[in-house]
């Protein structure tokens, strides 16, 4: 019998190793027994076909020799660096609390490489992605393919301290992971002053943006707060103020924008306005303008990033732990990374095409004879719009002096220097053979990849060996210091109507409150109500008493604590809305027809008017600019946590 077990133990540990659930292996072993001349009493052999309890227990047996113990599983993530160092991953641990670990793949390790990863770095974190509700945070740099993750940071809880811990990490064991240098030139991140302080004290030469969307949405939903007293009519004007203030191209501008704010807008949002003014170079689009950040006004690439860990990598399933966590990223990660960067590389993303004809049909009819070059990296081009009106391209940092182009992006001017003149910019999508080379060797590496005539398009001419290899490589790999002083500062080469000069002072990050005494104070408070909640225990009955318990007994960190207490939060909420009423029973919500409400209160009985229509409970789209004309909330995409 213990031989029979054995063998069957180690069948179904096949099972899970190909990825099978215990429902999953337990079918497909009872049809294997199935097709067999026997069945009937193999099916019946419980060492040969386990119960469902027994499939269970291995399948946890398997994941605690795997994986470790779910509150404690840095001892295992230790024992498998060995495993992992062979695959080429690198994965570095912070033991003393607040435990970090930083885990960087192949291809991440290639990206820290690039020269893009010099400029601007979007950072973003999610604390549900295991059942500890553990943080994860993404550290990634544009590419001609989209967002590549430079490092991924796996720490306990979100507090200043962890993030320093896990940022000290990625700083000691990859000083250069910034296109060689030690500090990028922007981060961007949404409105997180814990993780915003960390950056400051480990790369003060840094400057930070903050994300345009969440900057708005954070408006929005301070305007519509009730207790903020926000009369219903002025919400959209007041909104629209601030959207002004934020898209402002000139501090003349700015200063007239904020002028009718103090004159207009209520007392509470002029205090709120003024604090966002002390820290104005990170969201006032004109205190930008002189940086080369390529127009990223926003967070989405970060919080994509984020949508893709749960959906792709973890298939919206929390993992076991952090080592089953680790293993998704090693694994998942590295197969999706690379299947993306060479849907790029294969010319197979029509959207980069098509977008790439449509900013050089703008400038179609434009005489070749025009253009100018100053020196190797320098054109000037006239408008095609406004007479007597010239644009100075800059192909080493890939910037144009026109309206779009100032900052950094791709715009149509430098689109037709890079098709006709075939120079190459920094900044335009992968079109030619030495682009599309490029992100081949990123997503496979040097040795790993196809010779560069393998990405040769059937109407693209070749250009000679020799200028491809040197070419590609000068692109992939190249850690010259182009930018002086870590900063891509668009050179004084521009038309004073193009581009305003930005003050040469400008004000360091500072937080809009104090939030020390106000903590201080809410800890006192809930402290007290504690104590005085603690005399009501012994009122409780045994069954609830048992529940608490066995609830409480499950909380090990400061994450699940606050889990805990959130969801307790939501329903005594529910409760008070709820007081007095009595529900109706669940048959009669059933019976009712489609379109009525199939909430908990009594309907009015007889016929329903005619002028009355049915309720259809349309969903509100979860689009910002239309929720801001209709002077309502913007909705959620999917569930609280992205």
């Amino acid at each position: 019998a213990e031989h029979y077990n054995l063998i069957t133990n180690n069948v179904f540990f096949e099972y899970f190793e190909n990825g099978l659930t215990p429902s999953e292996a337990k079918h497909l072993h009872e049809n294997k027994l199935l097709v067999q001349e026997n069945s009937c009493t193999l099916l019946a052999n419980a060492n040969i076909n386990p119960t469902m309890r027994h499939v269970y227990y291995l399948h946890d047996e398997r994941r605690k020799d795997n994986f470790g113990p779910v509150h404690e599983p840095l001892p295992k993530l230790q024992e498998k660096i060995v495993v992992y160092n062979e695959k080429g991953v690198q994965i570095m641990i912070k033991t003393n609390n607040p435990w970090a670990a930083i885990v960087v793949i192949p291809i991440m390790k290639r990206a820290q490489d690039m020269k893009c990863s010099r400029e601007i770095i979007f950072i973003d974190s999610s604390s549900s992605v295991d059942t500890t509700n553990t943080t994860i945070t993404n550290i990634l740099s544009p590419s001609k393919a989209g967002a590549i993750p430079l490092a991924i940071r796996i720490h306990e809880g979100q507090t200043e301290e962890s993030y320093i811990g896990a940022l000290l990490l990625l700083q000691k064991n990859f000083p250069n992971c910034f296109g060689g240098i030690e500090s990028p030139l922007v981060f961007m991140t949404d409105d997180s002053a814990a993780e915003k302080n960390a950056l400051s004290k480990l790369w003060p030469k840094a400057k930070q943006f903050l994300c345009h969307f969440h900057m708005c949405q954070a408006e929005r939903r301070w305007l519509h707060d009730s207790k903020n007293g926000i009369n219903l009519n002025n919400r959209l004007p007041l909104m629209k103020l601030f959207q002004s203030a934020m898209y402002s191209m000139s501090e003349e501008e700015f200063k007239n924008i904020e002028s009718r704010i103090k004159y207009e807008a209520p007392t509470n949002f002029i205090k709120r306005f003024e604090n966002n003014c002390k820290r104005q170079e990170q969201w006032v689009r004109f205190y930008r303008s002189r940086i080369l950040y390529r127009n990223h006004d926003t967070n989405n690439y970060a919080e994509a990033s984020i949508r893709i860990m749960k959906d792709i990598f973890l298939n919206r399933t929390k993992a076991y732990n952090v080592v089953a966590l680790v293993d998704f990223i090693v694994s998942v990660g590295e197969e999706y990374l690379t299947l993306k960067i060479l849907n790029h590389a294969h010319g197979r993303h029509s959207q980069t095409k098509r977008l790439y004809d449509k900013l050089c049909s703008k400038m179609i009819n434009f005489n070749i004879s025009d253009l100018k070059q100053i020196n190797e990296t320098t054109y000037v081009i006239p408008s095609m719009t406004t007479k007597n009106v010239t644009y100075f391209i800059d192909t080493e940092n890939g910037a144009c002096t026109c309206k779009m182009g100032h900052v950094g992006s791709f715009c149509k001017h430098q689109a037709w220097i890079h098709k006709h003149i075939k120079a190459q910019l920094p900044n335009s999508p992968a079109i030619t053979l030495q682009e599309r080379h490029e992100l081949a060797v990123l997503a496979l590496g040097i040795d790993k990849c196809p010779k560069p005539t393998f990405f040769l398009g059937l109407k693209e001419s070749l250009p000679s060996s020799s200028e491809i290899v040197s070419e590609t490589l000068n692109q992939t790999m190249n850690n010259s210091e182009n930018c002086e002083n870590n900063e891509c500062i668009i050179k004084e080469t521009t038309t004073s109507n193009e581009i305003s000069s930005v003050p040469q002072n400008i004000n360091t990050y500072t937080q809009i409150r104090d939030t020390d005494d106000i903590l201080n104070s809410n800890v006192a408070i809930v402290q007290s109500e504690w104590s005085r909640l603690q005399d009501m225990i012994p009122t409780l009955p045994e069954p609830i008493l048992n529940k608490l318990g066995y609830r409480l007994k499950k909380i090990t960190n400061s994450s699940q604590f606050a889990s805990f207490m959130y969801s307790l939060s939501i329903k005594s909420s529910n409760i008070n809305k709820r007081r007095g009423q009595i529900k109706v029973q669940s048959t009669s919500i059933s019976r009712r027809k489609e379109g009525i409400t199939r909430g908990s209160r009594r309907i009015n009985s007889g016929k329903r008017p005619n002028n009355q229509s049915l309720n259809t409970n349309k969903k509100r789209l979860h689009k910002l600019s239309y929720n801001m004309a209709k002077n309502q909330l913007n909705a959620k995409n999917h569930g609280k946590n992205h």
